[in-house]
């Protein structure tokens, strides 16, 4: 597991899940909350773990981490500050991002 700092930064992409989760009558993502976002981005598929500290964790190997997929970091951003803790699918393929608590 791959240690990722939340956003420190404002995120357009942070913005829009949040307003996906904050719209969601039941605070759990047993059931994929899917967003379509109008452009595509880097594709992905990763468990994710939230914490309370700043940083989650990812089941990746980036070399590089400036190339974690941003929308995937913003994700885990807004999970957090909503106080959705624990471990998440979120795949991200062609615009549309999938979130789902496992």
């Amino acid at each position: 597991m791959q240690k990722i700092e939340y956003n420190k930064r404002k995120s357009k992409f942070k913005n829009i899940v949040l307003e996906h989760l904050r719209a969601m009558t039941i605070p759990q993502l047993k059931d994929d909350l899917e967003i379509n976002f109008t452009k595509n981005g880097y594709n992905g598929n990763l468990i994710i773990e939230i914490s309370e500290e700043d940083y989650f964790y990812a089941n990746s190997s980036f070399s590089d981490i400036s190339r974690f997929p941003a929308r995937i970091k913003a994700t885990a951003s807004a999970l957090k500050s909503l106080n959705f803790f624990g471990k998440f699918n979120i795949t991200h393929y062609n615009g549309i991002l999938r979130i789902s608590q496992i």
